[in-house]
């Protein structure tokens, strides 16, 4: 007796086993849905010396401006619009005593929560931005409609 007959005279298995083959096969493409995983953090973040002409990546802990080859290096904000090259959409740095604050506060190493609060309010106040080109650095809190400009990428 073969297969074909046995499940002619058996309906029940026949029916059994063609519901477990649906269930495995629509189980194994929701599995494929599944993202594989949580996406890393990143590690670095972009950097320039020259007005956002060119730029590096650096570690992203690192507070700008810092020094590299002589020059000021500030953090930059790049950008790609479709397949379009990438290009500086604006740049930021801290004002000297915010980054003094924030330099202070990373040294002691805390990975205390409150400390990273502390750390963000004092990046938000102390942060100023500009468009590559332009000559004055914007803060938020100095004039909000410039700010929104240069935000606008």
């Amino acid at each position: 007796m073969g297969i074909r007959e046995k499940l002619n005279e058996n309906p029940a298995i026949t029916t059994s086993v063609t519901v477990l083959i649906i269930v495995i096969a629509v189980g194994y493409i929701i599995y494929q849905q599944i993202p594989s995983g949580v996406p890393k953090a990143p590690t670095q973040a972009y950097f320039s010396i020259d007005d956002g002409k060119t730029w590096f990546a650096d570690d992203i802990n690192k507070v700008a401006p810092f020094e590299k080859d002589g020059k000021q290096a500030v953090r930059v904000h790049v950008f790609r619009c479709g397949r379009g090259e990438p290009f500086v959409a604006f740049m930021e740095r801290l004002l000297p005593d915010a980054k003094k604050q924030v330099d202070a506060l990373m040294a002691q190493g805390s990975q205390d929560p409150e400390t990273g609060y502390k750390i963000a309010m004092i990046k938000e106040r102390g942060s100023e931005y500009k468009r590559p080109g332009d000559a004055r650095w914007i803060r938020m809190s100095e004039n909000h409609q410039a700010f929104g400009e240069i935000m606008n990428v």
